[in-house]
This record gives C-alpha cells, structure tokens and sequence, in this order.
C-alpha cells in the first residue's frame, strides 16, 4: 500500500532560552509553498531507482529517502540525474524492507517547479507521481544553546503539522541530511522537534549549519 501526500507549510514559532553570554542565533526563513512526501513499499535486497525526470534548466530539485522502521534518512542526492535533477540508486539491506518515504524539495528555499518521481527496479516502473516542489527549510547559524521549533496551529485545530530536523553533516559544506522528524509531538497535531547545540556549528558557523523543515498534511 502506498501513500502519496502533498504537504505545506504552514507557520512556525522558533524559541531558545535565555542563556548568559548566548548569542542569538541568525534564522533564516524559506518560502511558504510545497513539498512533496510519497510513502512507497520497498523490498529487502532489491535495488531501486527513484529519480526526477528532466527539469527545466532553471529548476533543481533535492531527493531524501527515509526509512520508516529505523525513523532515519538513509539516501540523498542533490544532482545525480539528468541536468540539475535528482536520482537514488539504493539496495535496501535485509531486514528493512517496509515504508519508506519519498521527500522532493527544491536546492534553494526561495525556488519552486512541478516535476514526475519515478521509482523503478531495472527497467521496471513500479510508482510515478506528479508533484510540486519547492524550498521550505529554516537555516539556522551561529547557534549556542539548544533552539526547539514547532508548529503553531492558528485557525483550524484538525491541521496535521509535521517537522524535520536536518543539519550539514560536515564543516566543509557537505549535504543537509534528515536527522530526525517529528509529527505529533506538540499540542494537538501540531509538531516539535529540538535543535541540539553543536560546537562545530557554532564554532564555524559559515560551514556547519541546522536547518528544519515544516509543514502540515493537506
């Protein structure tokens, strides 16, 4: 059984205590649009391709593929297809086969574009979709104390809000990669996740980054 969801995002609080001597973090806030997260049903020892087809030459697109079982992201790929697109060649290892999800985002968080996802084994095409992407990740810097960033649920209280928190995973400027997602944590349906002190992070602030990426099921 599969799942496909378009998500938007919807509106976050960013808090950090106060703390002596702490300096205030430099936030960075992307576009409010989409992104998009597709549930698919993988098998252990098989390999898939997922890939976006051919862009627009001025559309670049960013694929994660999450592993459900484990909650932890297990492949990313900036521009690995054709042009800017993006592609994941991945053998799922024995004993993770189950849900996985999916995550289509633009490079840039104030970009936006419309592409196809296309999951296949071989030749084989098992899953397409067509879907809107978009930029919607906070970027966070010079951060010198734990920061939590949720979810606020201003009109509807049925809105379903979900987090990721994301961060570079070396000083010398290497991807943004899922560390952790959150769904219901916060009140209600609205989502909370923490963003832990780094001292690489703080102390290279200009290579090491955290970012979160918000939204709510539509």
């Amino acid at each position: 059984m599969t799942m496909g969801r378009q998500i938007v995002v919807l509106f976050a609080a960013v808090v950090w205590p106060a703390v002596a001597g702490a300096v205030q973090p430099q936030v960075t806030w992307g576009n409010a649009s989409y992104v998009s997260r597709y549930g698919v049903s993988l098998q252990a020892g098989t390999t898939y391709t997922i890939e976006v087809d051919p862009l627009d030459p001025a559309e670049d697109t960013v694929l994660h593929l999450w592993y459900v079982g484990d909650g932890v992201e297990v492949a990313q790929d900036d521009d690995g297809g054709q042009g800017l697109a993006s592609k994941i060649v991945y053998t799922v290892p024995a004993g993770k086969g189950g849900t996985y999800y999916v995550i289509t985002r633009a490079y840039s968080w104030t970009a936006s574009g419309y592409c196809t996802v296309r999951v296949k084994v071989g030749q084989t095409q098992y899953w397409a979709w067509y879907t809107r992407f978009a930029g919607d990740l906070i970027l966070i810097s010079g951060l010198s104390a734990a920061m939590d960033v949720h979810t606020v649920i201003a009109r509807d209280q049925a809105n379903d809000t979900f987090a990721y928190y994301m961060r570079r995973n070396s000083a010398l400027g290497g991807p943004l990669k899922i560390v952790k997602m959150d769904d219901d944590s916060g009140v209600e349906y609205a989502a909370s996740v923490t963003v832990p002190f780094d001292y690489l992070c703080w102390l290279i602030p200009s290579y090491c980054y955290h970012a979160v990426l918000l939204g709510t099921y539509s």
